[in-house]
């Protein structure tokens, strides 16, 4: 096999078995996150005791996980007010994990962070 051939191979399992740790990140179960709701879109995060958010500016778009829509995962919106403890908490669980240099295709890459009914969720961007 040619030198630039294996490099190529080399390279392409590199990036499967990358593609493979992203892939298990995004679905082990309790670690991401709730589905959202059939009736709403995107989806509330968290437990909330009461009110999570007041108006939309209460609220922030994450990394849903260890790879966020710049790396081939998905986003979650959250609380503005739990931002840094939810980021340290994420920097910790991740350390030495590698994501994808690719964007997402995922829903919640294309929504906005909402309060509705005073919760935090995901909403379609306006056109």
């Amino acid at each position: 096999m040619c030198h630039t051939c294996r490099i190529g191979l080399l390279a392409f399992l590199l990036c499967a078995l990358a593609g493979a740790e992203v892939m298990a990140e995004a679905t082990r179960p309790g670690e991401s996150g709730a589905k959202p709701d059939a009736g709403t879109e995107g989806g509330a995060t968290g437990a909330a005791t009461g009110s999570e958010c007041k108006r939309n500016a209460d609220c922030v778009i994450v990394g849903d996980g260890c790879c966020d829509c710049g790396s081939g995962g998905k986003n979650k919106t959250i609380p503005k007010a739990q931002r840094k403890e939810y980021e340290a908490k994420r920097r910790a669980k991740c350390s030495g994990k590698a994501c994808l240099a690719v964007l997402s295709d995922d829903p919640s890459c294309y929504k906005r962070p909402a309060c509705v009914g005073g919760r935090c969720r995901l909403v379609k961007a306006p056109d």
